[in-house]
């Protein structure tokens, strides 16, 4: 149990880690152009909705996304209109949001300040290190 709110536990589901793929013909290739903190976190919202969509859950879930990029949560929300760069990696990482809220889930984006101590936050900076020194693609 991560927290409890309003009566209700707040469990931590899944955790992973992985490096951003820039390569065009990897199997792993979500649309990511450069490698950057931006297109990290977008890429980490994509696996997380990736993962919630391969689950078989008995009901539709509420799902909260807590990030330190406003420009990633914003972008994948549809209210950052104006980027000129990772049109394919948020339109990919849109399109499954779409999908999952289809199936009944409820999404909701949460800021925290990054690097001030945030417990998950700081766990994110280390599994986002943890994936860039083992290089997975």
């Amino acid at each position: 149990v991560l927290e409890k709110k309003s009566g209700v536990d707040l469990v931590q589901l899944h955790e992973s880690f992985g490096a951003v793929t820039v390569d065009g013909n990897s199997k792993n290739y979500i649309g990511a152009e450069v490698t950057s903190n931006n297109t990290a976190e977008l890429s980490a919202i994509a696996f997380g909705l990736q993962w919630i969509l391969e689950q078989k859950f008995e009901k539709p879930s509420k799902v909260v996304f807590r990030y330190d990029s406003e420009y990633a949560a914003k972008s994948v929300q549809g209210h950052y209109k104006n980027s000129k760069k990772n049109l394919k990696l948020i339109a990919y990482t849109q399109g499954l949001l779409t999908k999952a809220r289809r199936r009944g889930n409820n999404f909701a984006f949460q800021h925290v300040k990054g690097h001030a101590g945030n417990h998950w936050n700081e766990r994110a900076d280390l599994l986002a290190r943890r994936g860039c020194m083992k290089g997975i693609y």
